[in-house]
């Protein structure tokens, strides 16, 4: 009989289970219903509720199970009490984040062989900022967060992406310019327990133009970041929204892009 081994957070809770393997025909079986008691061997690491373990402190601990175990069948008439124990390791890790925009990025800079964009830099701050948690990495999860006013024919990957952030690491803002890669900006110094992160959408024709659209529209953002446990944990959880205005610069159409939360 085993117990789920589990990698988590400070504060993070997973669900533990308890399997054994049948003697008679050798099939997996999940006994986590039956167990009635679950404890660990060192609280101040990680503590147990039911069948839940949440970390407390960086560490490692065994996790345990005990309960009662029914059996039936030919000669076996009676329960068999049985007790189970797993591993518990509390990583160290960041286990928040909070954003705040800080670098406007002005269409100008790519003008005129850009006409849409582009956008903002937020710097992100994890904590607790207690520790340095420079060097380690964030992932993140972004899709379409809700509102969505912009004509059908608008970018489809407005919302996408699947960077890996390295805290504590400077940032040079930049853009797509066809196969070029164009800076847009000054260079960001690293900063202790900060990354940052990049929201632009850029497109050589104007959108708003050439898409039927209104003088402006806005699209709408949720996105996750997340820390680098073995089980990952979620470190936020917010939205941000493009919004997309008609203008012209020395009279030709273009589309800006802003960014707010």
């Amino acid at each position: 009989m085993g117990t789920d081994s589990m990698g988590l957070a400070v504060t993070q809770k997973l669900a533990q289970g308890v399997y054994s393997s049948n003697l008679c025909h050798g099939f997996q079986l999940d006994l986590t219903s039956s167990m009635s008691a679950w404890w660990t061997d060192n609280a101040s690491i990680a503590t147990a509720a039911g069948a839940y373990i949440t970390g407390v402190a960086p560490g490692a601990t065994p996790q345990l199970a005990s309960g009662t175990v029914p059996v039936s069948g030919f000669r076996q008439c009676s329960t068999l009490p049985e007790q189970s124990q797993g591993g518990t390791n509390v990583c160290k890790v960041p286990t928040s984040a909070a954003t705040s925009l800080t670098d406007p990025l002005s269409l100008s800079s790519v003008y005129p062989n850009l006409l849409s964009g582009i956008g903002n830099v937020a710097r992100v701050t994890v904590s607790p900022t207690g520790t340095s948690w420079d060097g380690q990495s964030v992932t993140e999860a972004a899709s379409t967060g809700g509102t969505n006013t912009c004509p059908s024919g608008f970018p489809t990957n407005v919302c996408s992406g699947n960077t890996t952030f390295t805290i504590g690491a400077g940032y040079q803002p930049a853009v797509k310019e066809g196969t070029n890669t164009v800076d847009v900006g000054p260079l960001l110094v690293g900063t202790t327990n900060e990354f940052f992160d990049q929201y632009s959408v850029t497109s050589s024709e104007s959108l708003l133009d050439a898409n039927g659209g209104g003088s402006s529209c806005q699209i709408t953002c949720s996105q996750q970041y997340f820390n680098a446990c073995t089980t990952p944990q979620q470190l936020g959880d917010h939205t941000f929204t493009y919004t997309f205005t008609k203008s012209t610069i020395s009279g030709t159409k273009v589309t800006l892009v802003t960014v707010s939360e």
